[in-house]
């Protein structure tokens, strides 16, 4: 998210209040909106397909969304982050010839994945009318294309391009189910959310090919990465699980039902995490600023002193400056989040009434936003781990987040209806504490990290193993 920070320093450095606000508020859009556009679009589908439908057409409506989103991001979560660091890495020695090419041929290589995948989903295992399974089908392919494509329009820093697509797309996603669903019923719903879809990705994919000149042949050659950084592949891989793989285990447990042969959902659990997870729209947006306005600048500051050959005591007042930055930004993130959290404790019960719901979301509600609180500090961390390229730690923070939150989330299953949540709830505050030990432990040592245990130049190469057939014809001198 590197380059929106020139606009929020401009806003936040103005010392008023209006101009903090919308700081704030641009930072809210920049790293929630699409996100809230896209929830607000589905409540409208939702309203639009509950004058129409009944409640089972509906329920399978929402339930082939969820497995799009759920399933897409599982398949393009390692190869986008891959793709990331290409991205990154092209931008860095500024050679952006080759992005077109890039973009592409991982493009290409996702669609085929997810093709591959959705045939078998969509086509054999669930049980599914023609056209429902084209329209899933569909659905799941647009939905990996917009992963993708949103990183690449990151790079752009056009946020608010993105933004204003998202909503212009929702929109019509709304306005296409109301006139597709009083004919087709569920299939028209699917219908008018893939337009929405279809418009959101085919113009961030015009406005990445148009930003990014160069040759317009795919390229593979982004798959050699894949050997080179196999953690950030397997990062991409367990997080997406680790968030998704309590709904998956949900899906089963006592509670859930069925809109059909293989179409489960836990509404209980999924529609209270989810207002829990609305929790952290403004810490994000605060994350966000905290960042691109302090964090990224000393971050910076601190290996540019060491490509400069500042001094040891520059390079140490640098790193003191990062330090102090970083703790600064994760006590106003805690803090925020924190009281976000308790006050939507406090107001669960009369919340969750005005919304409509009953009273047995209320403490699945509260676990998620112990959940969501804690869930965010891990995010901050992870960023951090991230800025700072330690793969092997950000992988075995991942894999520490899926681990706890699928056997703690099914021994809940086991314990009964008042424990669910539990496994969520604590397997974020686990994996958070594992990753906060670590980047105490990693920007603790920064100076020594950066000129020693990350400096291929002073590590000793690894020894291949002796070759017996070369031992063999090996002559005694």
């Amino acid at each position: 998210m590197a380059g929106i920070g020139f606009e929020l320093r401009r806003l936040v450095r103005a010392d008023r209040l209006s101009a903090n606000l919308r700081g704030l508020a641009y930072a809210t859009a920049v790293s929630s909106g699409p996100w809230l556009f896209t929830c607000l679009a589905l409540v409208g589908v939702w309203s639009v397909g509950s004058q129409v439908l009944d409640a089972d057409l509906l329920r399978r409506f929402s339930i082939l969304i969820t497995y799009n989103f759920s399933f897409s991001l599982l398949i393009s979560g390692p190869l986008v982050l891959v793709v990331t660091r290409c991205l990154a890495d092209a931008i860095h020695a500024m050679d952006v010839r080759g992005v077109s090419a890039l973009f592409l041929g991982a493009l290409a290589v996702l669609f085929a994945l997810t093709a591959l995948f959705g045939v078998g989903l969509y086509g054999h295992t669930l049980e599914l009318g023609g056209l429902e399974r084209a329209a899933a089908l569909v659905g799941l392919m647009l939905t990996s294309g917009i992963w993708l494509v949103t990183t690449f329009m990151s790079a752009l820093k056009s946020y608010g391009v993105i933004s204003a697509t998202f909503a212009t797309g929702m929109a019509a996603a709304v306005a296409g189910a109301a006139l597709l669903a009083p004919d087709y019923g569920s299939v028209g719903l699917l219908a008018g959310f893939n337009l929405g879809l279809a418009i959101i990705f085919f113009s961030l994919v015009a406005r990445v090919m148009a930003e990014f000149p160069g040759s317009a042949v795919p390229s593979l050659g982004f798959l050699s990465a894949l050997r080179s950084h196999w953690e950030l592949a397997l990062v991409g891989l367990t997080y997406t699980a680790a968030i998704w793989v309590d709904k998956w285990i949900m899906w089963f447990a006592p509670g859930s039902m069925a809109a059909g042969p293989g179409l489960f959902a836990h509404p209980t659990y999924e529609s209270s995490i989810f207002l829990a997870y609305l929790s952290v729209v403004p810490a994000t947006a605060l994350f966000l600023i905290a960042v691109e306005t302090r964090i990224y600048a000393t971050y910076v500051r601190f290996f540019r002193d060491i490509s400069e050959h500042a001094s040891l005591d520059e390079i140490r007042t640098s790193h003191r400056k990062f330090v102090s930055q970083l703790s600064d930004g994760f006590r106003r993130i805690a803090t925020l989040q924190v009281a976000v959290c308790a006050l939507l404790i406090l107001a669960a019960p009369a919340l969750i009434k005005v919304l409509g719901g009953g009273v047995e979301l209320v403490p699945v509600f509260r676990y998620g936003l112990f959940g969501a609180l804690f869930h965010m500090l891990l995010t901050l961390t992870q960023t951090v781990l991230a800025y700072l390229d330690l793969r092997r730690a950000l992988l075995a923070v991942t894999t520490t987040f899926l681990v706890p939150n699928a056997t703690l989330t099914f021994a809940a299953t086991r314990l009964g209806a008042e424990y669910y949540g539990y496994g969520y709830a604590l397997a974020t505050l686990l994996t958070f504490m594992v990753s906060y030990a670590v980047v105490v432990l990693r920007v603790a040592r920064l100076p020594y990290l950066t000129f020693i245990a990350n400096n291929t130049a002073v590590r000793a190469p690894r020894r291949s193993p002796p070759s017996p057939a070369r031992d063999a014809t090996r002559q005694p001198t």
